[in-house]
């Protein structure tokens, strides 16, 4: 195919391209930025095409993973307040008062189901790759980064619950306050 077939074609299939969009891209400038990738990904690709006479089929079909590419994108740009606290306690290179404010996790974290807290411990204190742990558990690296992502996600609920946060104008933790569960949490942790 010459560089007119494919201007040809395109533009024969963009509208249903744009319809399937659509679906599940409502913001007029999202869909055209998947668009544009999509067209990217066929003039790139196009002579991978085995049947040319699936060609829509082979557009529709990027379409979807690019959609779901974005949403995948989408959901580890929203990274919860939650999670920044926790890492930034947990980061080797903290400022002092991080530092302190970061003693205070780990009461918390030795209060998370066992298959948690092992896993969180190893990746974020001690800084093993998921792939060591991996080796050391005998699962999966995937089963390891799901558990250090639930964890993560627990210790920040538990963290929410325990302790109230002050930031300064850049997000950094300036001041860490203890609630009533906290000393629950420490208190049980000495049993």
């Amino acid at each position: 195919m010459n560089e007119n077939d494919l201007i040809l074609i395109w533009n024969n299939n963009k509208e249903k391209i744009i319809s399937y969009i659509r679906k599940d891209i409502k913001r007029k400038d999202i869909l055209d930025d998947i668009l544009q990738e999509i067209f990217i990904k066929f003039w790139g690709n196009h002579t991978n095409i085995r049947d040319k006479d699936k060609i829509l089929q082979w557009l529709l079909s990027v379409s979807r993973f690019t959609i779901a590419d974005y949403f995948r994108e989408k959901k580890r740009d929203n990274i919860s307040l939650d999670s920044i606290i926790v890492e930034s306690c947990l980061k080797e290179n903290s400022d002092s008062s991080t530092k302190d404010e970061s003693r205070k996790l780990l009461p918390i974290i030795h209060s998370l189901p066992k298959k948690y807290k092992n896993i969180l411990i190893l990746s974020d204190i001690h800084g093993f790759s998921h792939k060591d742990i991996s080796n050391q558990f005998n699962l999966s690296i995937s089963c390891i980064k799901k558990r250090v992502e639930r964890g993560r996600k627990l210790l920040a609920h538990k963290m929410q619950e325990c302790c109230t946060f002050t930031h300064d104008k850049y997000g950094n933790i300036v001041n860490c306050y203890e609630k009533g569960k906290y000393l629950e949490i420490v208190n049980a942790s000495k049993k």
